[in-house]
């Protein structure tokens, strides 16, 4: 585990101040190739990538650092985190953005098992075990430190976890994004005492129907706020929060269509 930097003599104010370093994964997609280009110069990207390397960081691996990993992998995910750590430093974001997507009727899926298993693996399981991956590695013990870095995973959902799209075939994907919405809220609610937030950005299809300026002015929202266990919905030119909280499990907005813009 890389030193901390209270150990290394450096103040509250420099921490601070520090460039944070954001683990994203799924950088070969088009959002990570997006990502990086709106994020290159406030973030010391490490941007993990499994059959598609990101074009951005073949042409500026000083500000990037690109490395290969089949998530799909414990031990690799484990090896990509030490790796990052080893190279940057302490991870201060987590950006989940790997992700599957096979889209067919339930009713006509002659491979549905398999085909429901790929979707919970890669869109739940895996975004989970990176962010646990990178407590175990960087952030447990650590709480005071957590929370003045605001420290923070995001995870990369969609519209689909939290609405029905008739006759698009998007069972199994629309299942494993509502998984995910759902582990992100667990996650958030165990992680609340080390220090550690977590939180979904839910858009819908991007950039046809949310520009790559709002999803990322979303993800910045999560990033530099305070909130945790919330799913930031983006739809259009709609924008609120839902929680998912009680026993019931009942969606609550906290915040109107339009409030984001206003802050």
């Amino acid at each position: 585990m890389p030193s901390s930097p209270m150990a290394c003599g450096l103040g509250k104010a420099d921490m601070v101040e520090q460039q944070k370093v954001c683990l994203l994964t799924g950088a070969g997609s088009s959002f990570g190739e997006a990502f990086c280009s709106a994020f290159l110069d406030r973030f010391r990207i490490a941007a993990i990538w499994h059959r598609r390397v990101p074009m951005i960081a073949l042409g500026d691996r000083a500000k990037v650092l690109a490395l290969q990993a089949d998530l799909s992998r414990s031990d690799e995910v484990q090896r990509a985190v030490k790796t990052v750590c080893g190279e940057l430093g302490d991870i201060d974001i987590v950006v989940n953005a790997t992700g599957y997507r096979r889209w067919c009727p339930l009713a006509d899926d002659d491979d549905l098992v398999s085909n429901m298993a790929m979707h919970f693996d890669l869109n739940v399981r895996v975004p989970l075990d990176v962010t646990l991956a990178v407590l175990r590695q960087c952030w447990a013990g650590r709480c005071d430190e957590n929370r003045l870095r605001g420290r923070c995973a995001v995870n990369i959902s969609s519209t689909a976890g939290s609405h029905v799209y008739a006759g698009w075939g998007q069972g199994c994907y629309s299942a494993s994004k509502a998984a995910l919405n759902l582990a992100s809220c667990h996650l958030a609610a165990e992680l609340g005492s080390d220090g550690i937030r977590v939180n979904t950005v839910a858009p819908n299809t991007f950039p046809a129907i949310v520009s790559w300026e709002r999803l990322f002015n979303g993800v910045l929202t999560v990033i530099d706020g305070d909130s945790s266990g919330q799913i930031l919905v983006l739809d259009g030119d709609r924008s609120f929060w839902l929680r998912f909280g009680g026993v019931s499990a009942e969606p609550e907005v906290v915040a109107r269509p339009g409030d984001l813009e206003d802050q």
